[in-house]
Formats: C-alpha cells, sequence, structure tokens
C-alpha cells in the first residue's frame, strides 16, 4: 500500500471525495471509464486513505530504527 498520484471518480454514487493510496479499497473498485487523475474540484480525501497514509507514516523507520541498523 502506497501513497499515489491522487485520482477520483466521475461516478454520481462516488461522492465528493478523491483518493491518493493504492490500497484504498474504494479506489480500487471504480471502473476505468470513470477514474480521472487529480483531485478534483471540492473534493475531500477519501477515510479510508486518511487511513492507510497513517499507517504508511508511522509504519517508516524513524531516526533511532535508522541508526541502528546502520551497525
Amino acid at each position: 500500500m502506497a501513497v499515489c498520484t491522487p485520482y477520483h471518480s466521475l461516478e454520481p454514487q462516488a461522492g465528493d471525495i478523491y483518493h491518493n493510496n493504492t490500497g484504498c479499497p474504494v479506489g480500487q473498485r471504480i471502473a476505468g471509464a470513470y477514474r480521472r487523475d487529480g483531485i478534483g474540484t471540492g473534493r475531500s480525501l477519501c477515510e479510508d486513505c486518511v487511513q492507510l497514509d497513517l499507517n504508511v507514516w508511522f509504519d517508516r523507520p524513524g531516526a533511532e530504527e535508522k541508526e541502528e541498523s546502520l551497525d
């Protein structure tokens, strides 16, 4: 699961959200014909993407871990 270039759906039932994570289950269900690159006007980041992005951030090695791995 990784952060990616933002994209959104043109489907009316998709709501006013955009996605930026390859692991987002909602974003993965967007049919190719309706998927568009970019955030789109007035859209908020998908809550699933927010959670996935936080997981990616917190799973990164911290400064202490980096120093230990150099030994």
